[in-house]
């Protein structure tokens, strides 16, 4: 059966709790529907302004929350995950390719559909202990605007707080406040969105998110979530470079541990690995992962009658100088 065939609504938004948000506001999934044995379709919403990030630019963070929960959605919905169950996410990826389309923006939010597939499903025994799920976003009319994937594990919501547990008692530590990066220099507007700490160029930067911050802290969570975490990788690279208008092109990660909020981690380049770079906290690896960018300044969006475009920039691979998901 065809997307055509099953059209996605967008008449209002899938319940909060499906996609792990607390505020209906930050709810961009509209619908959800089988396709297939291993296929399904759902429908979005993006909105025209958001408090960090920039819809109108292809923001990475906007995309990486997209896949974020459409991954969730799928293995609620899609494979009947009970909603007390946790997720921890082991891989996650994305891709916004050069031929992205135009997004038009008018009076309206835009409209995507989500094609979905999952693959890689693990029971072994008759509970969902993981799966993989795959995502091309596409206009209404079928154009491609950006494809990601999660893979995540499935525990119960005790097994889920037994291994907090341990871990966190191996990882007690005092809580420091850092001396931020200024938001300029990182390509966002207020000092609550910036994640990194100032540091020499090539040096490792310390990781602290604000957890007053609406946006990677919706609700309660007892770690850093990992679009935070992605963010302050972008961060990293925007001070690293000298280029405050970085934006991720590709971005692939594998989330070894949870990060903890005390001590701090710290992003920093791999120096073995040219376009790698990684999330450390007590010397060991958290966060492994590459990525390429585009400079989002130079292909600075143009405002026309209400449509706005994004030419497509070079992709740039990471330089040497160099959890969970909600």
């Amino acid at each position: 059966m065809s997307v055509q065939q099953h059209s996605p609504g967008f008449d209002s938004t899938v319940d909060r709790a499906l996609v792990h948000r607390a505020s209906t506001a930050e709810v961009l999934p509209t619908s959800f529907s089988r396709l297939g044995k291993n296929a399904f379709v759902a429908g979005l919403q993006w909105p025209r302004r958001h408090c960090f990030y920039q819809p109108e630019r292809l923001d990475s963070a906007l995309v990486a929350e997209t896949i974020r929960q459409i991954t969730v959605l799928t293995l609620h919905e899609g494979l009947g995950v009970p909603l007390d169950h946790k997720f921890l996410m082991s891989g996650f990826g994305f891709r916004i390719p050069h031929t992205s389309p135009r997004l038009v923006r008018r009076a309206a939010p835009v409209e995507l559909i989500a094609r979905i597939r999952e693959s890689d499903v693990r029971r072994p025994d008759s509970l969902l202990r993981g799966a993989r799920v795959d995502v091309e976003l596409v206009t209404t009319a079928g154009d491609l605007v950006a494809e990601g994937y999660g893979v995540a594990r499935v525990c119960t919501a005790s097994a889920y707080a037994r291994l907090r547990r341990s871990e966190q008692a191996d990882m007690m530590g005092e809580t420091t406040h850092i001396s931020r990066l200024e938001p300029h220099l990182v390509g966002r507007q207020n000092s609550s969105d910036v994640l990194v700490s100032n540091a020499d160029l090539g040096a490792p930067r310390a990781v602290q998110a604000d957890l007053n911050q609406p946006y990677f802290f919706d609700h309660a969570l007892d770690h850093v979530p990992g679009v935070a975490l992605i963010e302050a990788l972008r961060q990293h690279a925007c001070a690293d470079r000298g280029q405050p208008h970085l934006d991720f092109r590709q971005f692939d990660a594998t989330f070894l541990k949870i990060v903890e909020h005390a001590p701090l981690a710290t992003v920093e380049n791999n120096p073995d690995a040219k376009d790698e770079f990684l999330v450390v906290q007590r010397g060991s690896v958290s966060v492994r992962a590459t990525a390429q960018f585009r400079d989002v300044e130079r292909s600075k969006v143009t405002r026309s009658a209400g449509v706005f475009s994004a030419p497509q920039a070079d992709a740039r691979p990471l330089a040497a100088s160099g959890q969970t998901l909600g």
